[in-house]
């Protein structure tokens, strides 16, 4: 079970005393909260990836997203314990594990920087919406902002409805889209890309399927339209990175 902690503590691949070891498999996307102060590992979720919550790294981070009235470990309280589906957590997740045998500086400042970009990408999208700022000006409530991406990952695998994921939200289609693009920074399409982008990395890691049926299962039409995507966002092709990470520690 892999453990992946928002700040350096006893105990934790980031403060030195954890344990070190690759999972042998980490289960596509599911991934549990745990708040740093606890203590508690749930030893009984096999394969999923425990993300320890630091208030000091989720305050920093709050505070420079501009919700300096926020208590990020409260707005976070209601997803603690609950295991979730987020491929984006997974993605950076195993990122910072392939540097844990690495001693250079370079390494460890690039897994604080994912602990930041893990803080921010929880706070944006699972901190409960009493506890955050209604709405970015002409966007998305945040309870609507966690709903529509919850809805689209569930459906990375097909072609997911926009017209239902709009009706859930409480919105015509064409609002919810500009709503949409108004709050996360990109279209609903854009957004479902990356989303299927970054699940097909983490079946990559995998190595127990081939790229064929990585691409239908993320949701691409084949292999070629599969390739062309995955290119155009990573600037390689899915086998050249597939094997430049089996190179990595």
């Amino acid at each position: 079970m892999l453990q992946v902690p928002l700040a350096d503590h006893p105990g934790s691949p980031y403060g030195g005393g954890g344990d070190q070891g690759a999972p042998e498999r980490i289960c596509p996307s599911a991934v549990i909260l745990l708040d740093i102060r606890a203590r508690s590992v749930c030893r009984d979720r096999a394969g999923t990836v425990q993300v320890w919550l630091s208030s000091r790294v989720l305050a920093d981070v709050a505070d420079s997203m501009g919700l300096r009235d926020l208590d990020p470990m409260e707005a976070l309280k209601p997803v603690h314990g609950r295991t979730l589906v987020d491929p984006t957590i997974h993605d950076l997740a195993a990122s910072a594990v392939a540097t844990l045998d690495r001693p250079d500086r370079g390494a460890a400042i690039f897994r604080i920087q994912l602990a930041r970009a893990l803080a921010a990408h929880l706070l944006g999208v699972h901190a409960e919406a009493g506890h955050v700022p209604t709405r970015t000006r002409g966007g998305l409530a945040p309870w609507q902002v966690r709903l529509a991406q919850e809805r689209i990952r569930a459906e990375l695998g097909a072609a997911p409805c926009l017209r239902a994921v709009a009706a859930a939200c409480g919105l015509s289609v064409s609002h919810f889209t500009r709503a949409f693009r108004q709050s996360v920074g990109t279209s609903p399409h854009a957004w479902l890309v990356r989303q299927r982008v970054a699940r097909a990395k983490v079946m990559m890691r995998a190595q127990d399927r081939s790229l064929a049926e990585i691409a239908l299962a993320c949701g691409f039409a084949d292999q070629s339209h599969f390739t062309r995507v995955f290119a155009r966002e990573e600037a390689m092709s899915p086998g050249r990175w597939r094997r430049t990470t089996e190179r990595q520690p």
